[in-house]
């Protein structure tokens, strides 16, 4: 079995050859610049959807923060503040003993 081909015919071949597999390599390359193009889709949204949760978890913080301030004066008292009352109440013991005393010593006198 002998191949016989003509100079012209082998560059056809040849030539038919090279489009089939530019074609096959322009292809594969689409393919791949799609594939790369929906990952890239992909990450962009989760990357979109991250950054809106941290927005929402952000709010939902900076709410409870503020909720937290408004109810701190309401739930706690300062230091210089619970002095002040501590003393006043002290204060007032202080002259109930003295009236307590000085009744007992009054009535120890009339006995």
């Amino acid at each position: 079995m002998n191949l016989a081909m003509d100079f012209w015919q082998w560059i056809g071949t040849v030539a038919a050859l090279f489009v089939f597999m530019l074609s096959a390599i322009v292809a594969l390359g689409k393919v791949a610049i799609k594939q790369f193009e929906e990952r890239q889709n992909t990450r962009f949204n989760a990357v979109e959807n991250a950054v809106s949760k941290r927005d929402d978890d952000f709010t939902r913080l900076e709410r409870e923060w503020m909720r937290f301030l408004a109810e701190l004066p309401i739930q706690y008292v300062r230091r210089e503040d619970y002095i002040r009352g501590q003393s006043v109440l002290e204060a007032k013991l202080d002259a109930l003993y003295s009236e307590v005393k000085l009744a007992q010593l009054k009535g120890a006198k009339h006995e």
